[in-house]
């Protein structure tokens, strides 16, 4: 007796393989009643990135009750994966081995980029985006393709149609710069790798880009439509949002004078008032001519809408820094 003979490959699949070998006949097998098993050596990828390890396991191709056709096809194989198959003919004389054929399994889709392996840092207008290869490649990766789309933003008049797109990545990069986003939006990213064989399963998340603050029209030097002793009229232009609606308009007057009457802190924390609201009181607290008295009285109370402007101003800059810190807890989260 003496083993299987001109084993060979006729069909490799990325999944299968079919084995082919001369006829057994009783110059062979030396018996009428034998066993024809098929052992096959593999490694297989450890989860978690520890590497790979070898796997081994037995088919039977035929016993003494089976059809003995000279073929067999093994099934359930990992795709992109090199196997050592040999013969193993036994019988009540005793067991012999062909020779060992080595082959490789063919390539296929690779599966999904690992979701938590995607990584975003946002900026106001521009999302930086991370990501690690699939843990199983079953091939060599060509290329990725991530398609990103604005989904919501938290200025409700804000026209999101036009922020959407498709970038191409090679198979060895790793990070792509996504920029002219809007302010303040939320970005659905979809990611998927590709093989020989084609593209493997998508995996979806999504990043926020930054509020900030709205951009300012220009305006001319003057400006005024109506302007009198005590009064002055100006149109506001309308200021752009960038991510956020514009909850405050802040108007900040600046007067150039050489002297201000003095103001002095209340204890509830606002400006008190020296003078009276009248020209009659305003001379006879200064005893200075009532047009004089009643122009510093005016002064003092630009002076105090500047300094409620300026408040104003670092509540809008507070909240504004707030919203961003919220935004980016919910980012980390």
């Amino acid at each position: 007796m003496h083993g299987p003979q001109k084993l060979e490959v006729t069909d490799v699949q990325s999944r299968q393989v079919t084995l082919r070998w001369e006829p057994l006949g009783y110059n062979v097998t030396r018996c009428h009643s034998y066993n024809l098993t098929v052992h096959l050596r593999y490694r297989v990828v450890v989860a978690g990135g520890g590497g790979s390890k070898e796997e081994s396991r037995e088919e039977v191709c035929y016993d003494a009750q089976s059809p003995r056709s000279p073929q067999h096809t093994l099934h359930n194989l990992t795709p992109f994966t090199n196997l050592s198959v040999r013969l193993v003919l036994s019988n009540p004389e005793g067991v012999k081995e062909s020779g060992e054929l080595e082959m490789q399994t063919d390539e296929d889709v690779p599966g999904a980029v690992p979701l938590e392996s995607i990584q975003g840092s946002a900026y106001e207008e521009k999302i930086v985006l991370k990501w690690r290869e699939p843990a199983h490649t079953y091939g060599i990766i060509t290329q990725y393709e991530i398609s990103y789309k604005a989904v919501s933003s938290f200025d409700p008049e804000l026209d999101l149609s036009n922020q959407s797109g498709k970038v191409m990545k090679l198979g060895n990069e790793s990070t792509h710069t996504f920029t002219g986003l809007y302010p303040g939006s939320t970005y659905s990213f979809t990611l998927r790798a590709s093989t020989a064989k084609g593209y493997g399963p998508p995996v979806i998340t999504q990043f926020t880009t930054k509020i900030s603050a709205p951009s300012m029209p220009t305006y001319d030097k003057e400006t005024s439509l109506n302007q009198s002793d005590t009064t002055v009229t100006v149109l506001l232009k309308r200021a752009q949002s960038r991510g956020a609606p514009v909850s405050i308009k802040n108007v900040t007057i600046r007067v150039s004078v050489g002297d201000i009457p003095a103001m002095h802190s209340d204890p509830s924390g606002g400006v008190s008032d020296p003078l009276s609201l009248t020209q009659q009181g305003l001379s006879q607290q200064r005893g200075i001519n009532s047009s004089e008295a009643f122009k510093d009285y005016r002064l003092k109370i630009f002076s105090q809408a500047c300094q409620l402007m300026l408040t104003i101003c670092g509540a809008a800059r507070i909240n504004n820094h707030v919203a961003n810190q919220e935004q980016s807890q919910k980012d980390k989260e």
